[in-house]
Order: C-alpha cells, then sequence, then structure tokens
C-alpha cells in the first residue's frame, strides 16, 4: 500500500480529479481506495504464489468484474479507476513490490527457476487491476449514498396538500 501511495502520479491524477470535480470526489476518498487496491492486489499475489493458482483466474474475472461494473458507475470513476491502474504499476511498484514478490517466489519455489518467473510476475497485473474494482466500488457507494440522500430530501418536501413544484433530480425537469 505505501509503494502505490508515494507514487508522485497518483498525487497528480487525484488533484485533477479533485480540481475538476470541484470537490466533489475527495482526493483521501480515492487515495484510500487505490491503497486497498493495491493492498488487495498484493495478497492476492501472495494468496497464488502459496496455493499455486494461475494468474488467468484473477485477471480475466477481475477485468470481467471492472469492465460490468463500468456499466454501473459514473464514467467519471471508470476512467477515473482505469487511469488508476495504469499509473499503479509504475517506477515505485517495479521498484518495491516486484522484488518482494520475487523474494517469496524464491523462498517457495527455490529448485524451480520457472515457478519463481510464473508467480513473482503476475504481481504487476495485480496491481494494475484490483485499483480499478475499488475504485469503482468507491463510486458505487457514492452513488448510493447520494440516490439516499435524494430519496430523504424527497420525503421532507412531500405533503398531503402541498401544491409546490420541487425538482429533485435533473432528469425529472
Amino acid at each position: 500500500m505505501a509503494a502505490v501511495l508515494l507514487e508522485p502520479a497518483i498525487h497528480v491524477l487525484v488533484s485533477q480529479v479533485e480540481n475538476i470535480t470541484e470537490g466533489t470526489i475527495r482526493k483521501g476518498a480515492v487515495l484510500a481506495a487505490i491503497a486497498v487496491g493495491a493492498g488487495l492486489a498484493m495478497s492476492f499475489a501472495m494468496m497464488r504464489l502459496v496455493f499455486g493458482i494461475t494468474i488467468l483466474w484473477f485477471v480475466i474475472g477481475g477485468y470481467l468484474v471492472a469492465l460490468g461494473m463500468a456499466f454501473f458507475v459514473p464514467k467519471i470513476y471508470s476512467a477515473m479507476a482505469f487511469d488508476a491502474g495504469r499509473i499503479t504499476s509504475g517506477p515505485m511498484n517495479s521498484s518495491f513490490v516486484l522484488p518482494f514478490a520475487i523474494g517469496a517466489a524464491i523462498t517457495f519455489y527455490q529448485s524451480d527457476g520457472q515457478g519463481i518467473m510464473t508467480y513473482a510476475f503476475g504481481v504487476n497485473a495485480l496491481v494494475t487491476m484490483v485499483p480499478i474494482i475499488t475504485i469503482q466500488a468507491l463510486g458505487l457507494y457514492v452513488t448510493a449514498q447520494e440516490k439516499r440522500r435524494i430519496r430523504l430530501a424527497g420525503m421532507r418536501f412531500v405533503e398531503e396538500n402541498d401544491d409546490q413544484i420541487i425538482y429533485l433530480l435533473e432528469d425529472e425537469q
């Protein structure tokens, strides 16, 4: 998680998103989603290494989830998610996370050079993919919270004999 948080390009991305959305999407929430995604990716990578699971199960399933979520998440979150996924596999990840995975693979597969290469280098793909899903999950959460707030606001305005016209959503105008 720390290696991703130290990535300079991540901070540029979240600052630009906060500026573009005029503070609607907070920098801290996006950084937390990216960091949690990177941490989950490392745990998946180590699980792959210990149990000998092929990376195809994670990558194909993960990208199917990410593409499916893109239909339900606001476009800004999908764009930000795929951009953040690309950024997380930058120089900090290559310098710190990949050697960690290589060391773990050497510990488990000392005599098998093929196992070391197979399981160590899949970590980069996972660290690229999982933050995409966590940022889109953040987008789903924010969307659900917004709908809940609008529904609660609508309940406050409704009265039996009220002649006012109040538009709560832009689509209803």
